[in-house]
């Protein structure tokens, strides 16, 4: 009788528990969304935010000498979005960054999409940059 009871007890929290919000992070600031003061600081955000986020870039360069990382594999990452206002308008680079240093890097198990911007990769020589890496961790093995 009290495992009914504890077991009803989870499902009615399961049934009226919040799901997860999709939010936007704005770099500097948009309507509607959280403003953010670095890019890096809104794919963080994002990152640990549940379920599907949007990271929005205004219309400016944003460079990093260590390159952006998503870090999808954190306990509640979702799928991000990130949208430039136009690929003539907002720009990611990695200007000064080591050979090996990729622009931006997209990790996890999501689909995520990245439209609206420039990717720029500067640097040569081996290991050689990329502009866009996206990867995911390695499947566990089955026994």
């Amino acid at each position: 009788m009290a495992l009914t009871r504890a077991l009803l007890g989870l499902v009615v929290l399961a049934i009226f528990a919040p799901a997860a919000q999709a939010h936007t992070f704005c770099v500097p600031s948009c309507p509607g969304g959280t403003s953010e003061s670095t890019f890096q600081a809104a794919l963080d955000d994002a990152a640990k935010n549940p379920g599907p986020d949007t990271v929005q870039l205004g219309a400016t360069t944003f460079s990093s000498k260590t390159g952006f990382l998503y870090d999808g594999t954190m306990p509640n990452a979702g799928p991000v979005t990130i949208v430039g206002a136009g690929t003539g308008l907002t720009t990611v680079d990695n200007s000064g960054a080591s050979n090996g240093t990729d622009t931006l890097k997209i990790t996890g198990d999501t689909a995520s999409t990245v439209s609206g911007l420039k990717l720029v990769v500067f640097g040569s020589g081996t290991p050689f940059n990329s502009a866009l890496r996206p990867t995911r961790p390695k499947s566990l093995p089955t026994t």
